[in-house]
């Protein structure tokens, strides 16, 4: 049975530590939508911030297996962030399995 650990949860701003259980890694500017303002423009964080509305006391919560190396991992050290920061709860966990179980995940 495979097995889950934290790969992305609060604190934001921490550095990266790795556990057993839980990695942090550090907040980036990248991470915060404001900072994006001035590339996209008003309406465009307006428009994230009113569909995030839609997603309100839901979790979202991004599976992979791997936190580092990956073209999904390389995505989510920024996405969950900015999800975060848009109001949506949002997590992201490893999942720990065997070669078997990967092998079918790559076919």
């Amino acid at each position: 049975m495979p097995k889950f650990i934290s790969a992305f949860k609060e604190p934001l701003n921490k550095t990266r530590i790795n556990t057993e259980k839980t990695v942090y890694f550090e907040s980036k500017p990248t991470s915060q939508l404001e900072n994006y303002r001035k590339i996209v423009g008003d309406e465009v964080i307006t428009e994230i911030y009113r569909k995030a509305r839609k997603l309100y006391g839901k979790h979202i919560l991004h599976i992979n297996s791997t936190y580092q190396g990956g073209g999904v991992a390389e995505m989510l050290q920024t996405l969950v962030p900015l999800m975060n920061d848009a109001g949506i709860d949002t997590g992201w966990r490893i999942l720990h399995g065997n070669p078997d179980f990967f092998s079918i995940t790559k076919k």
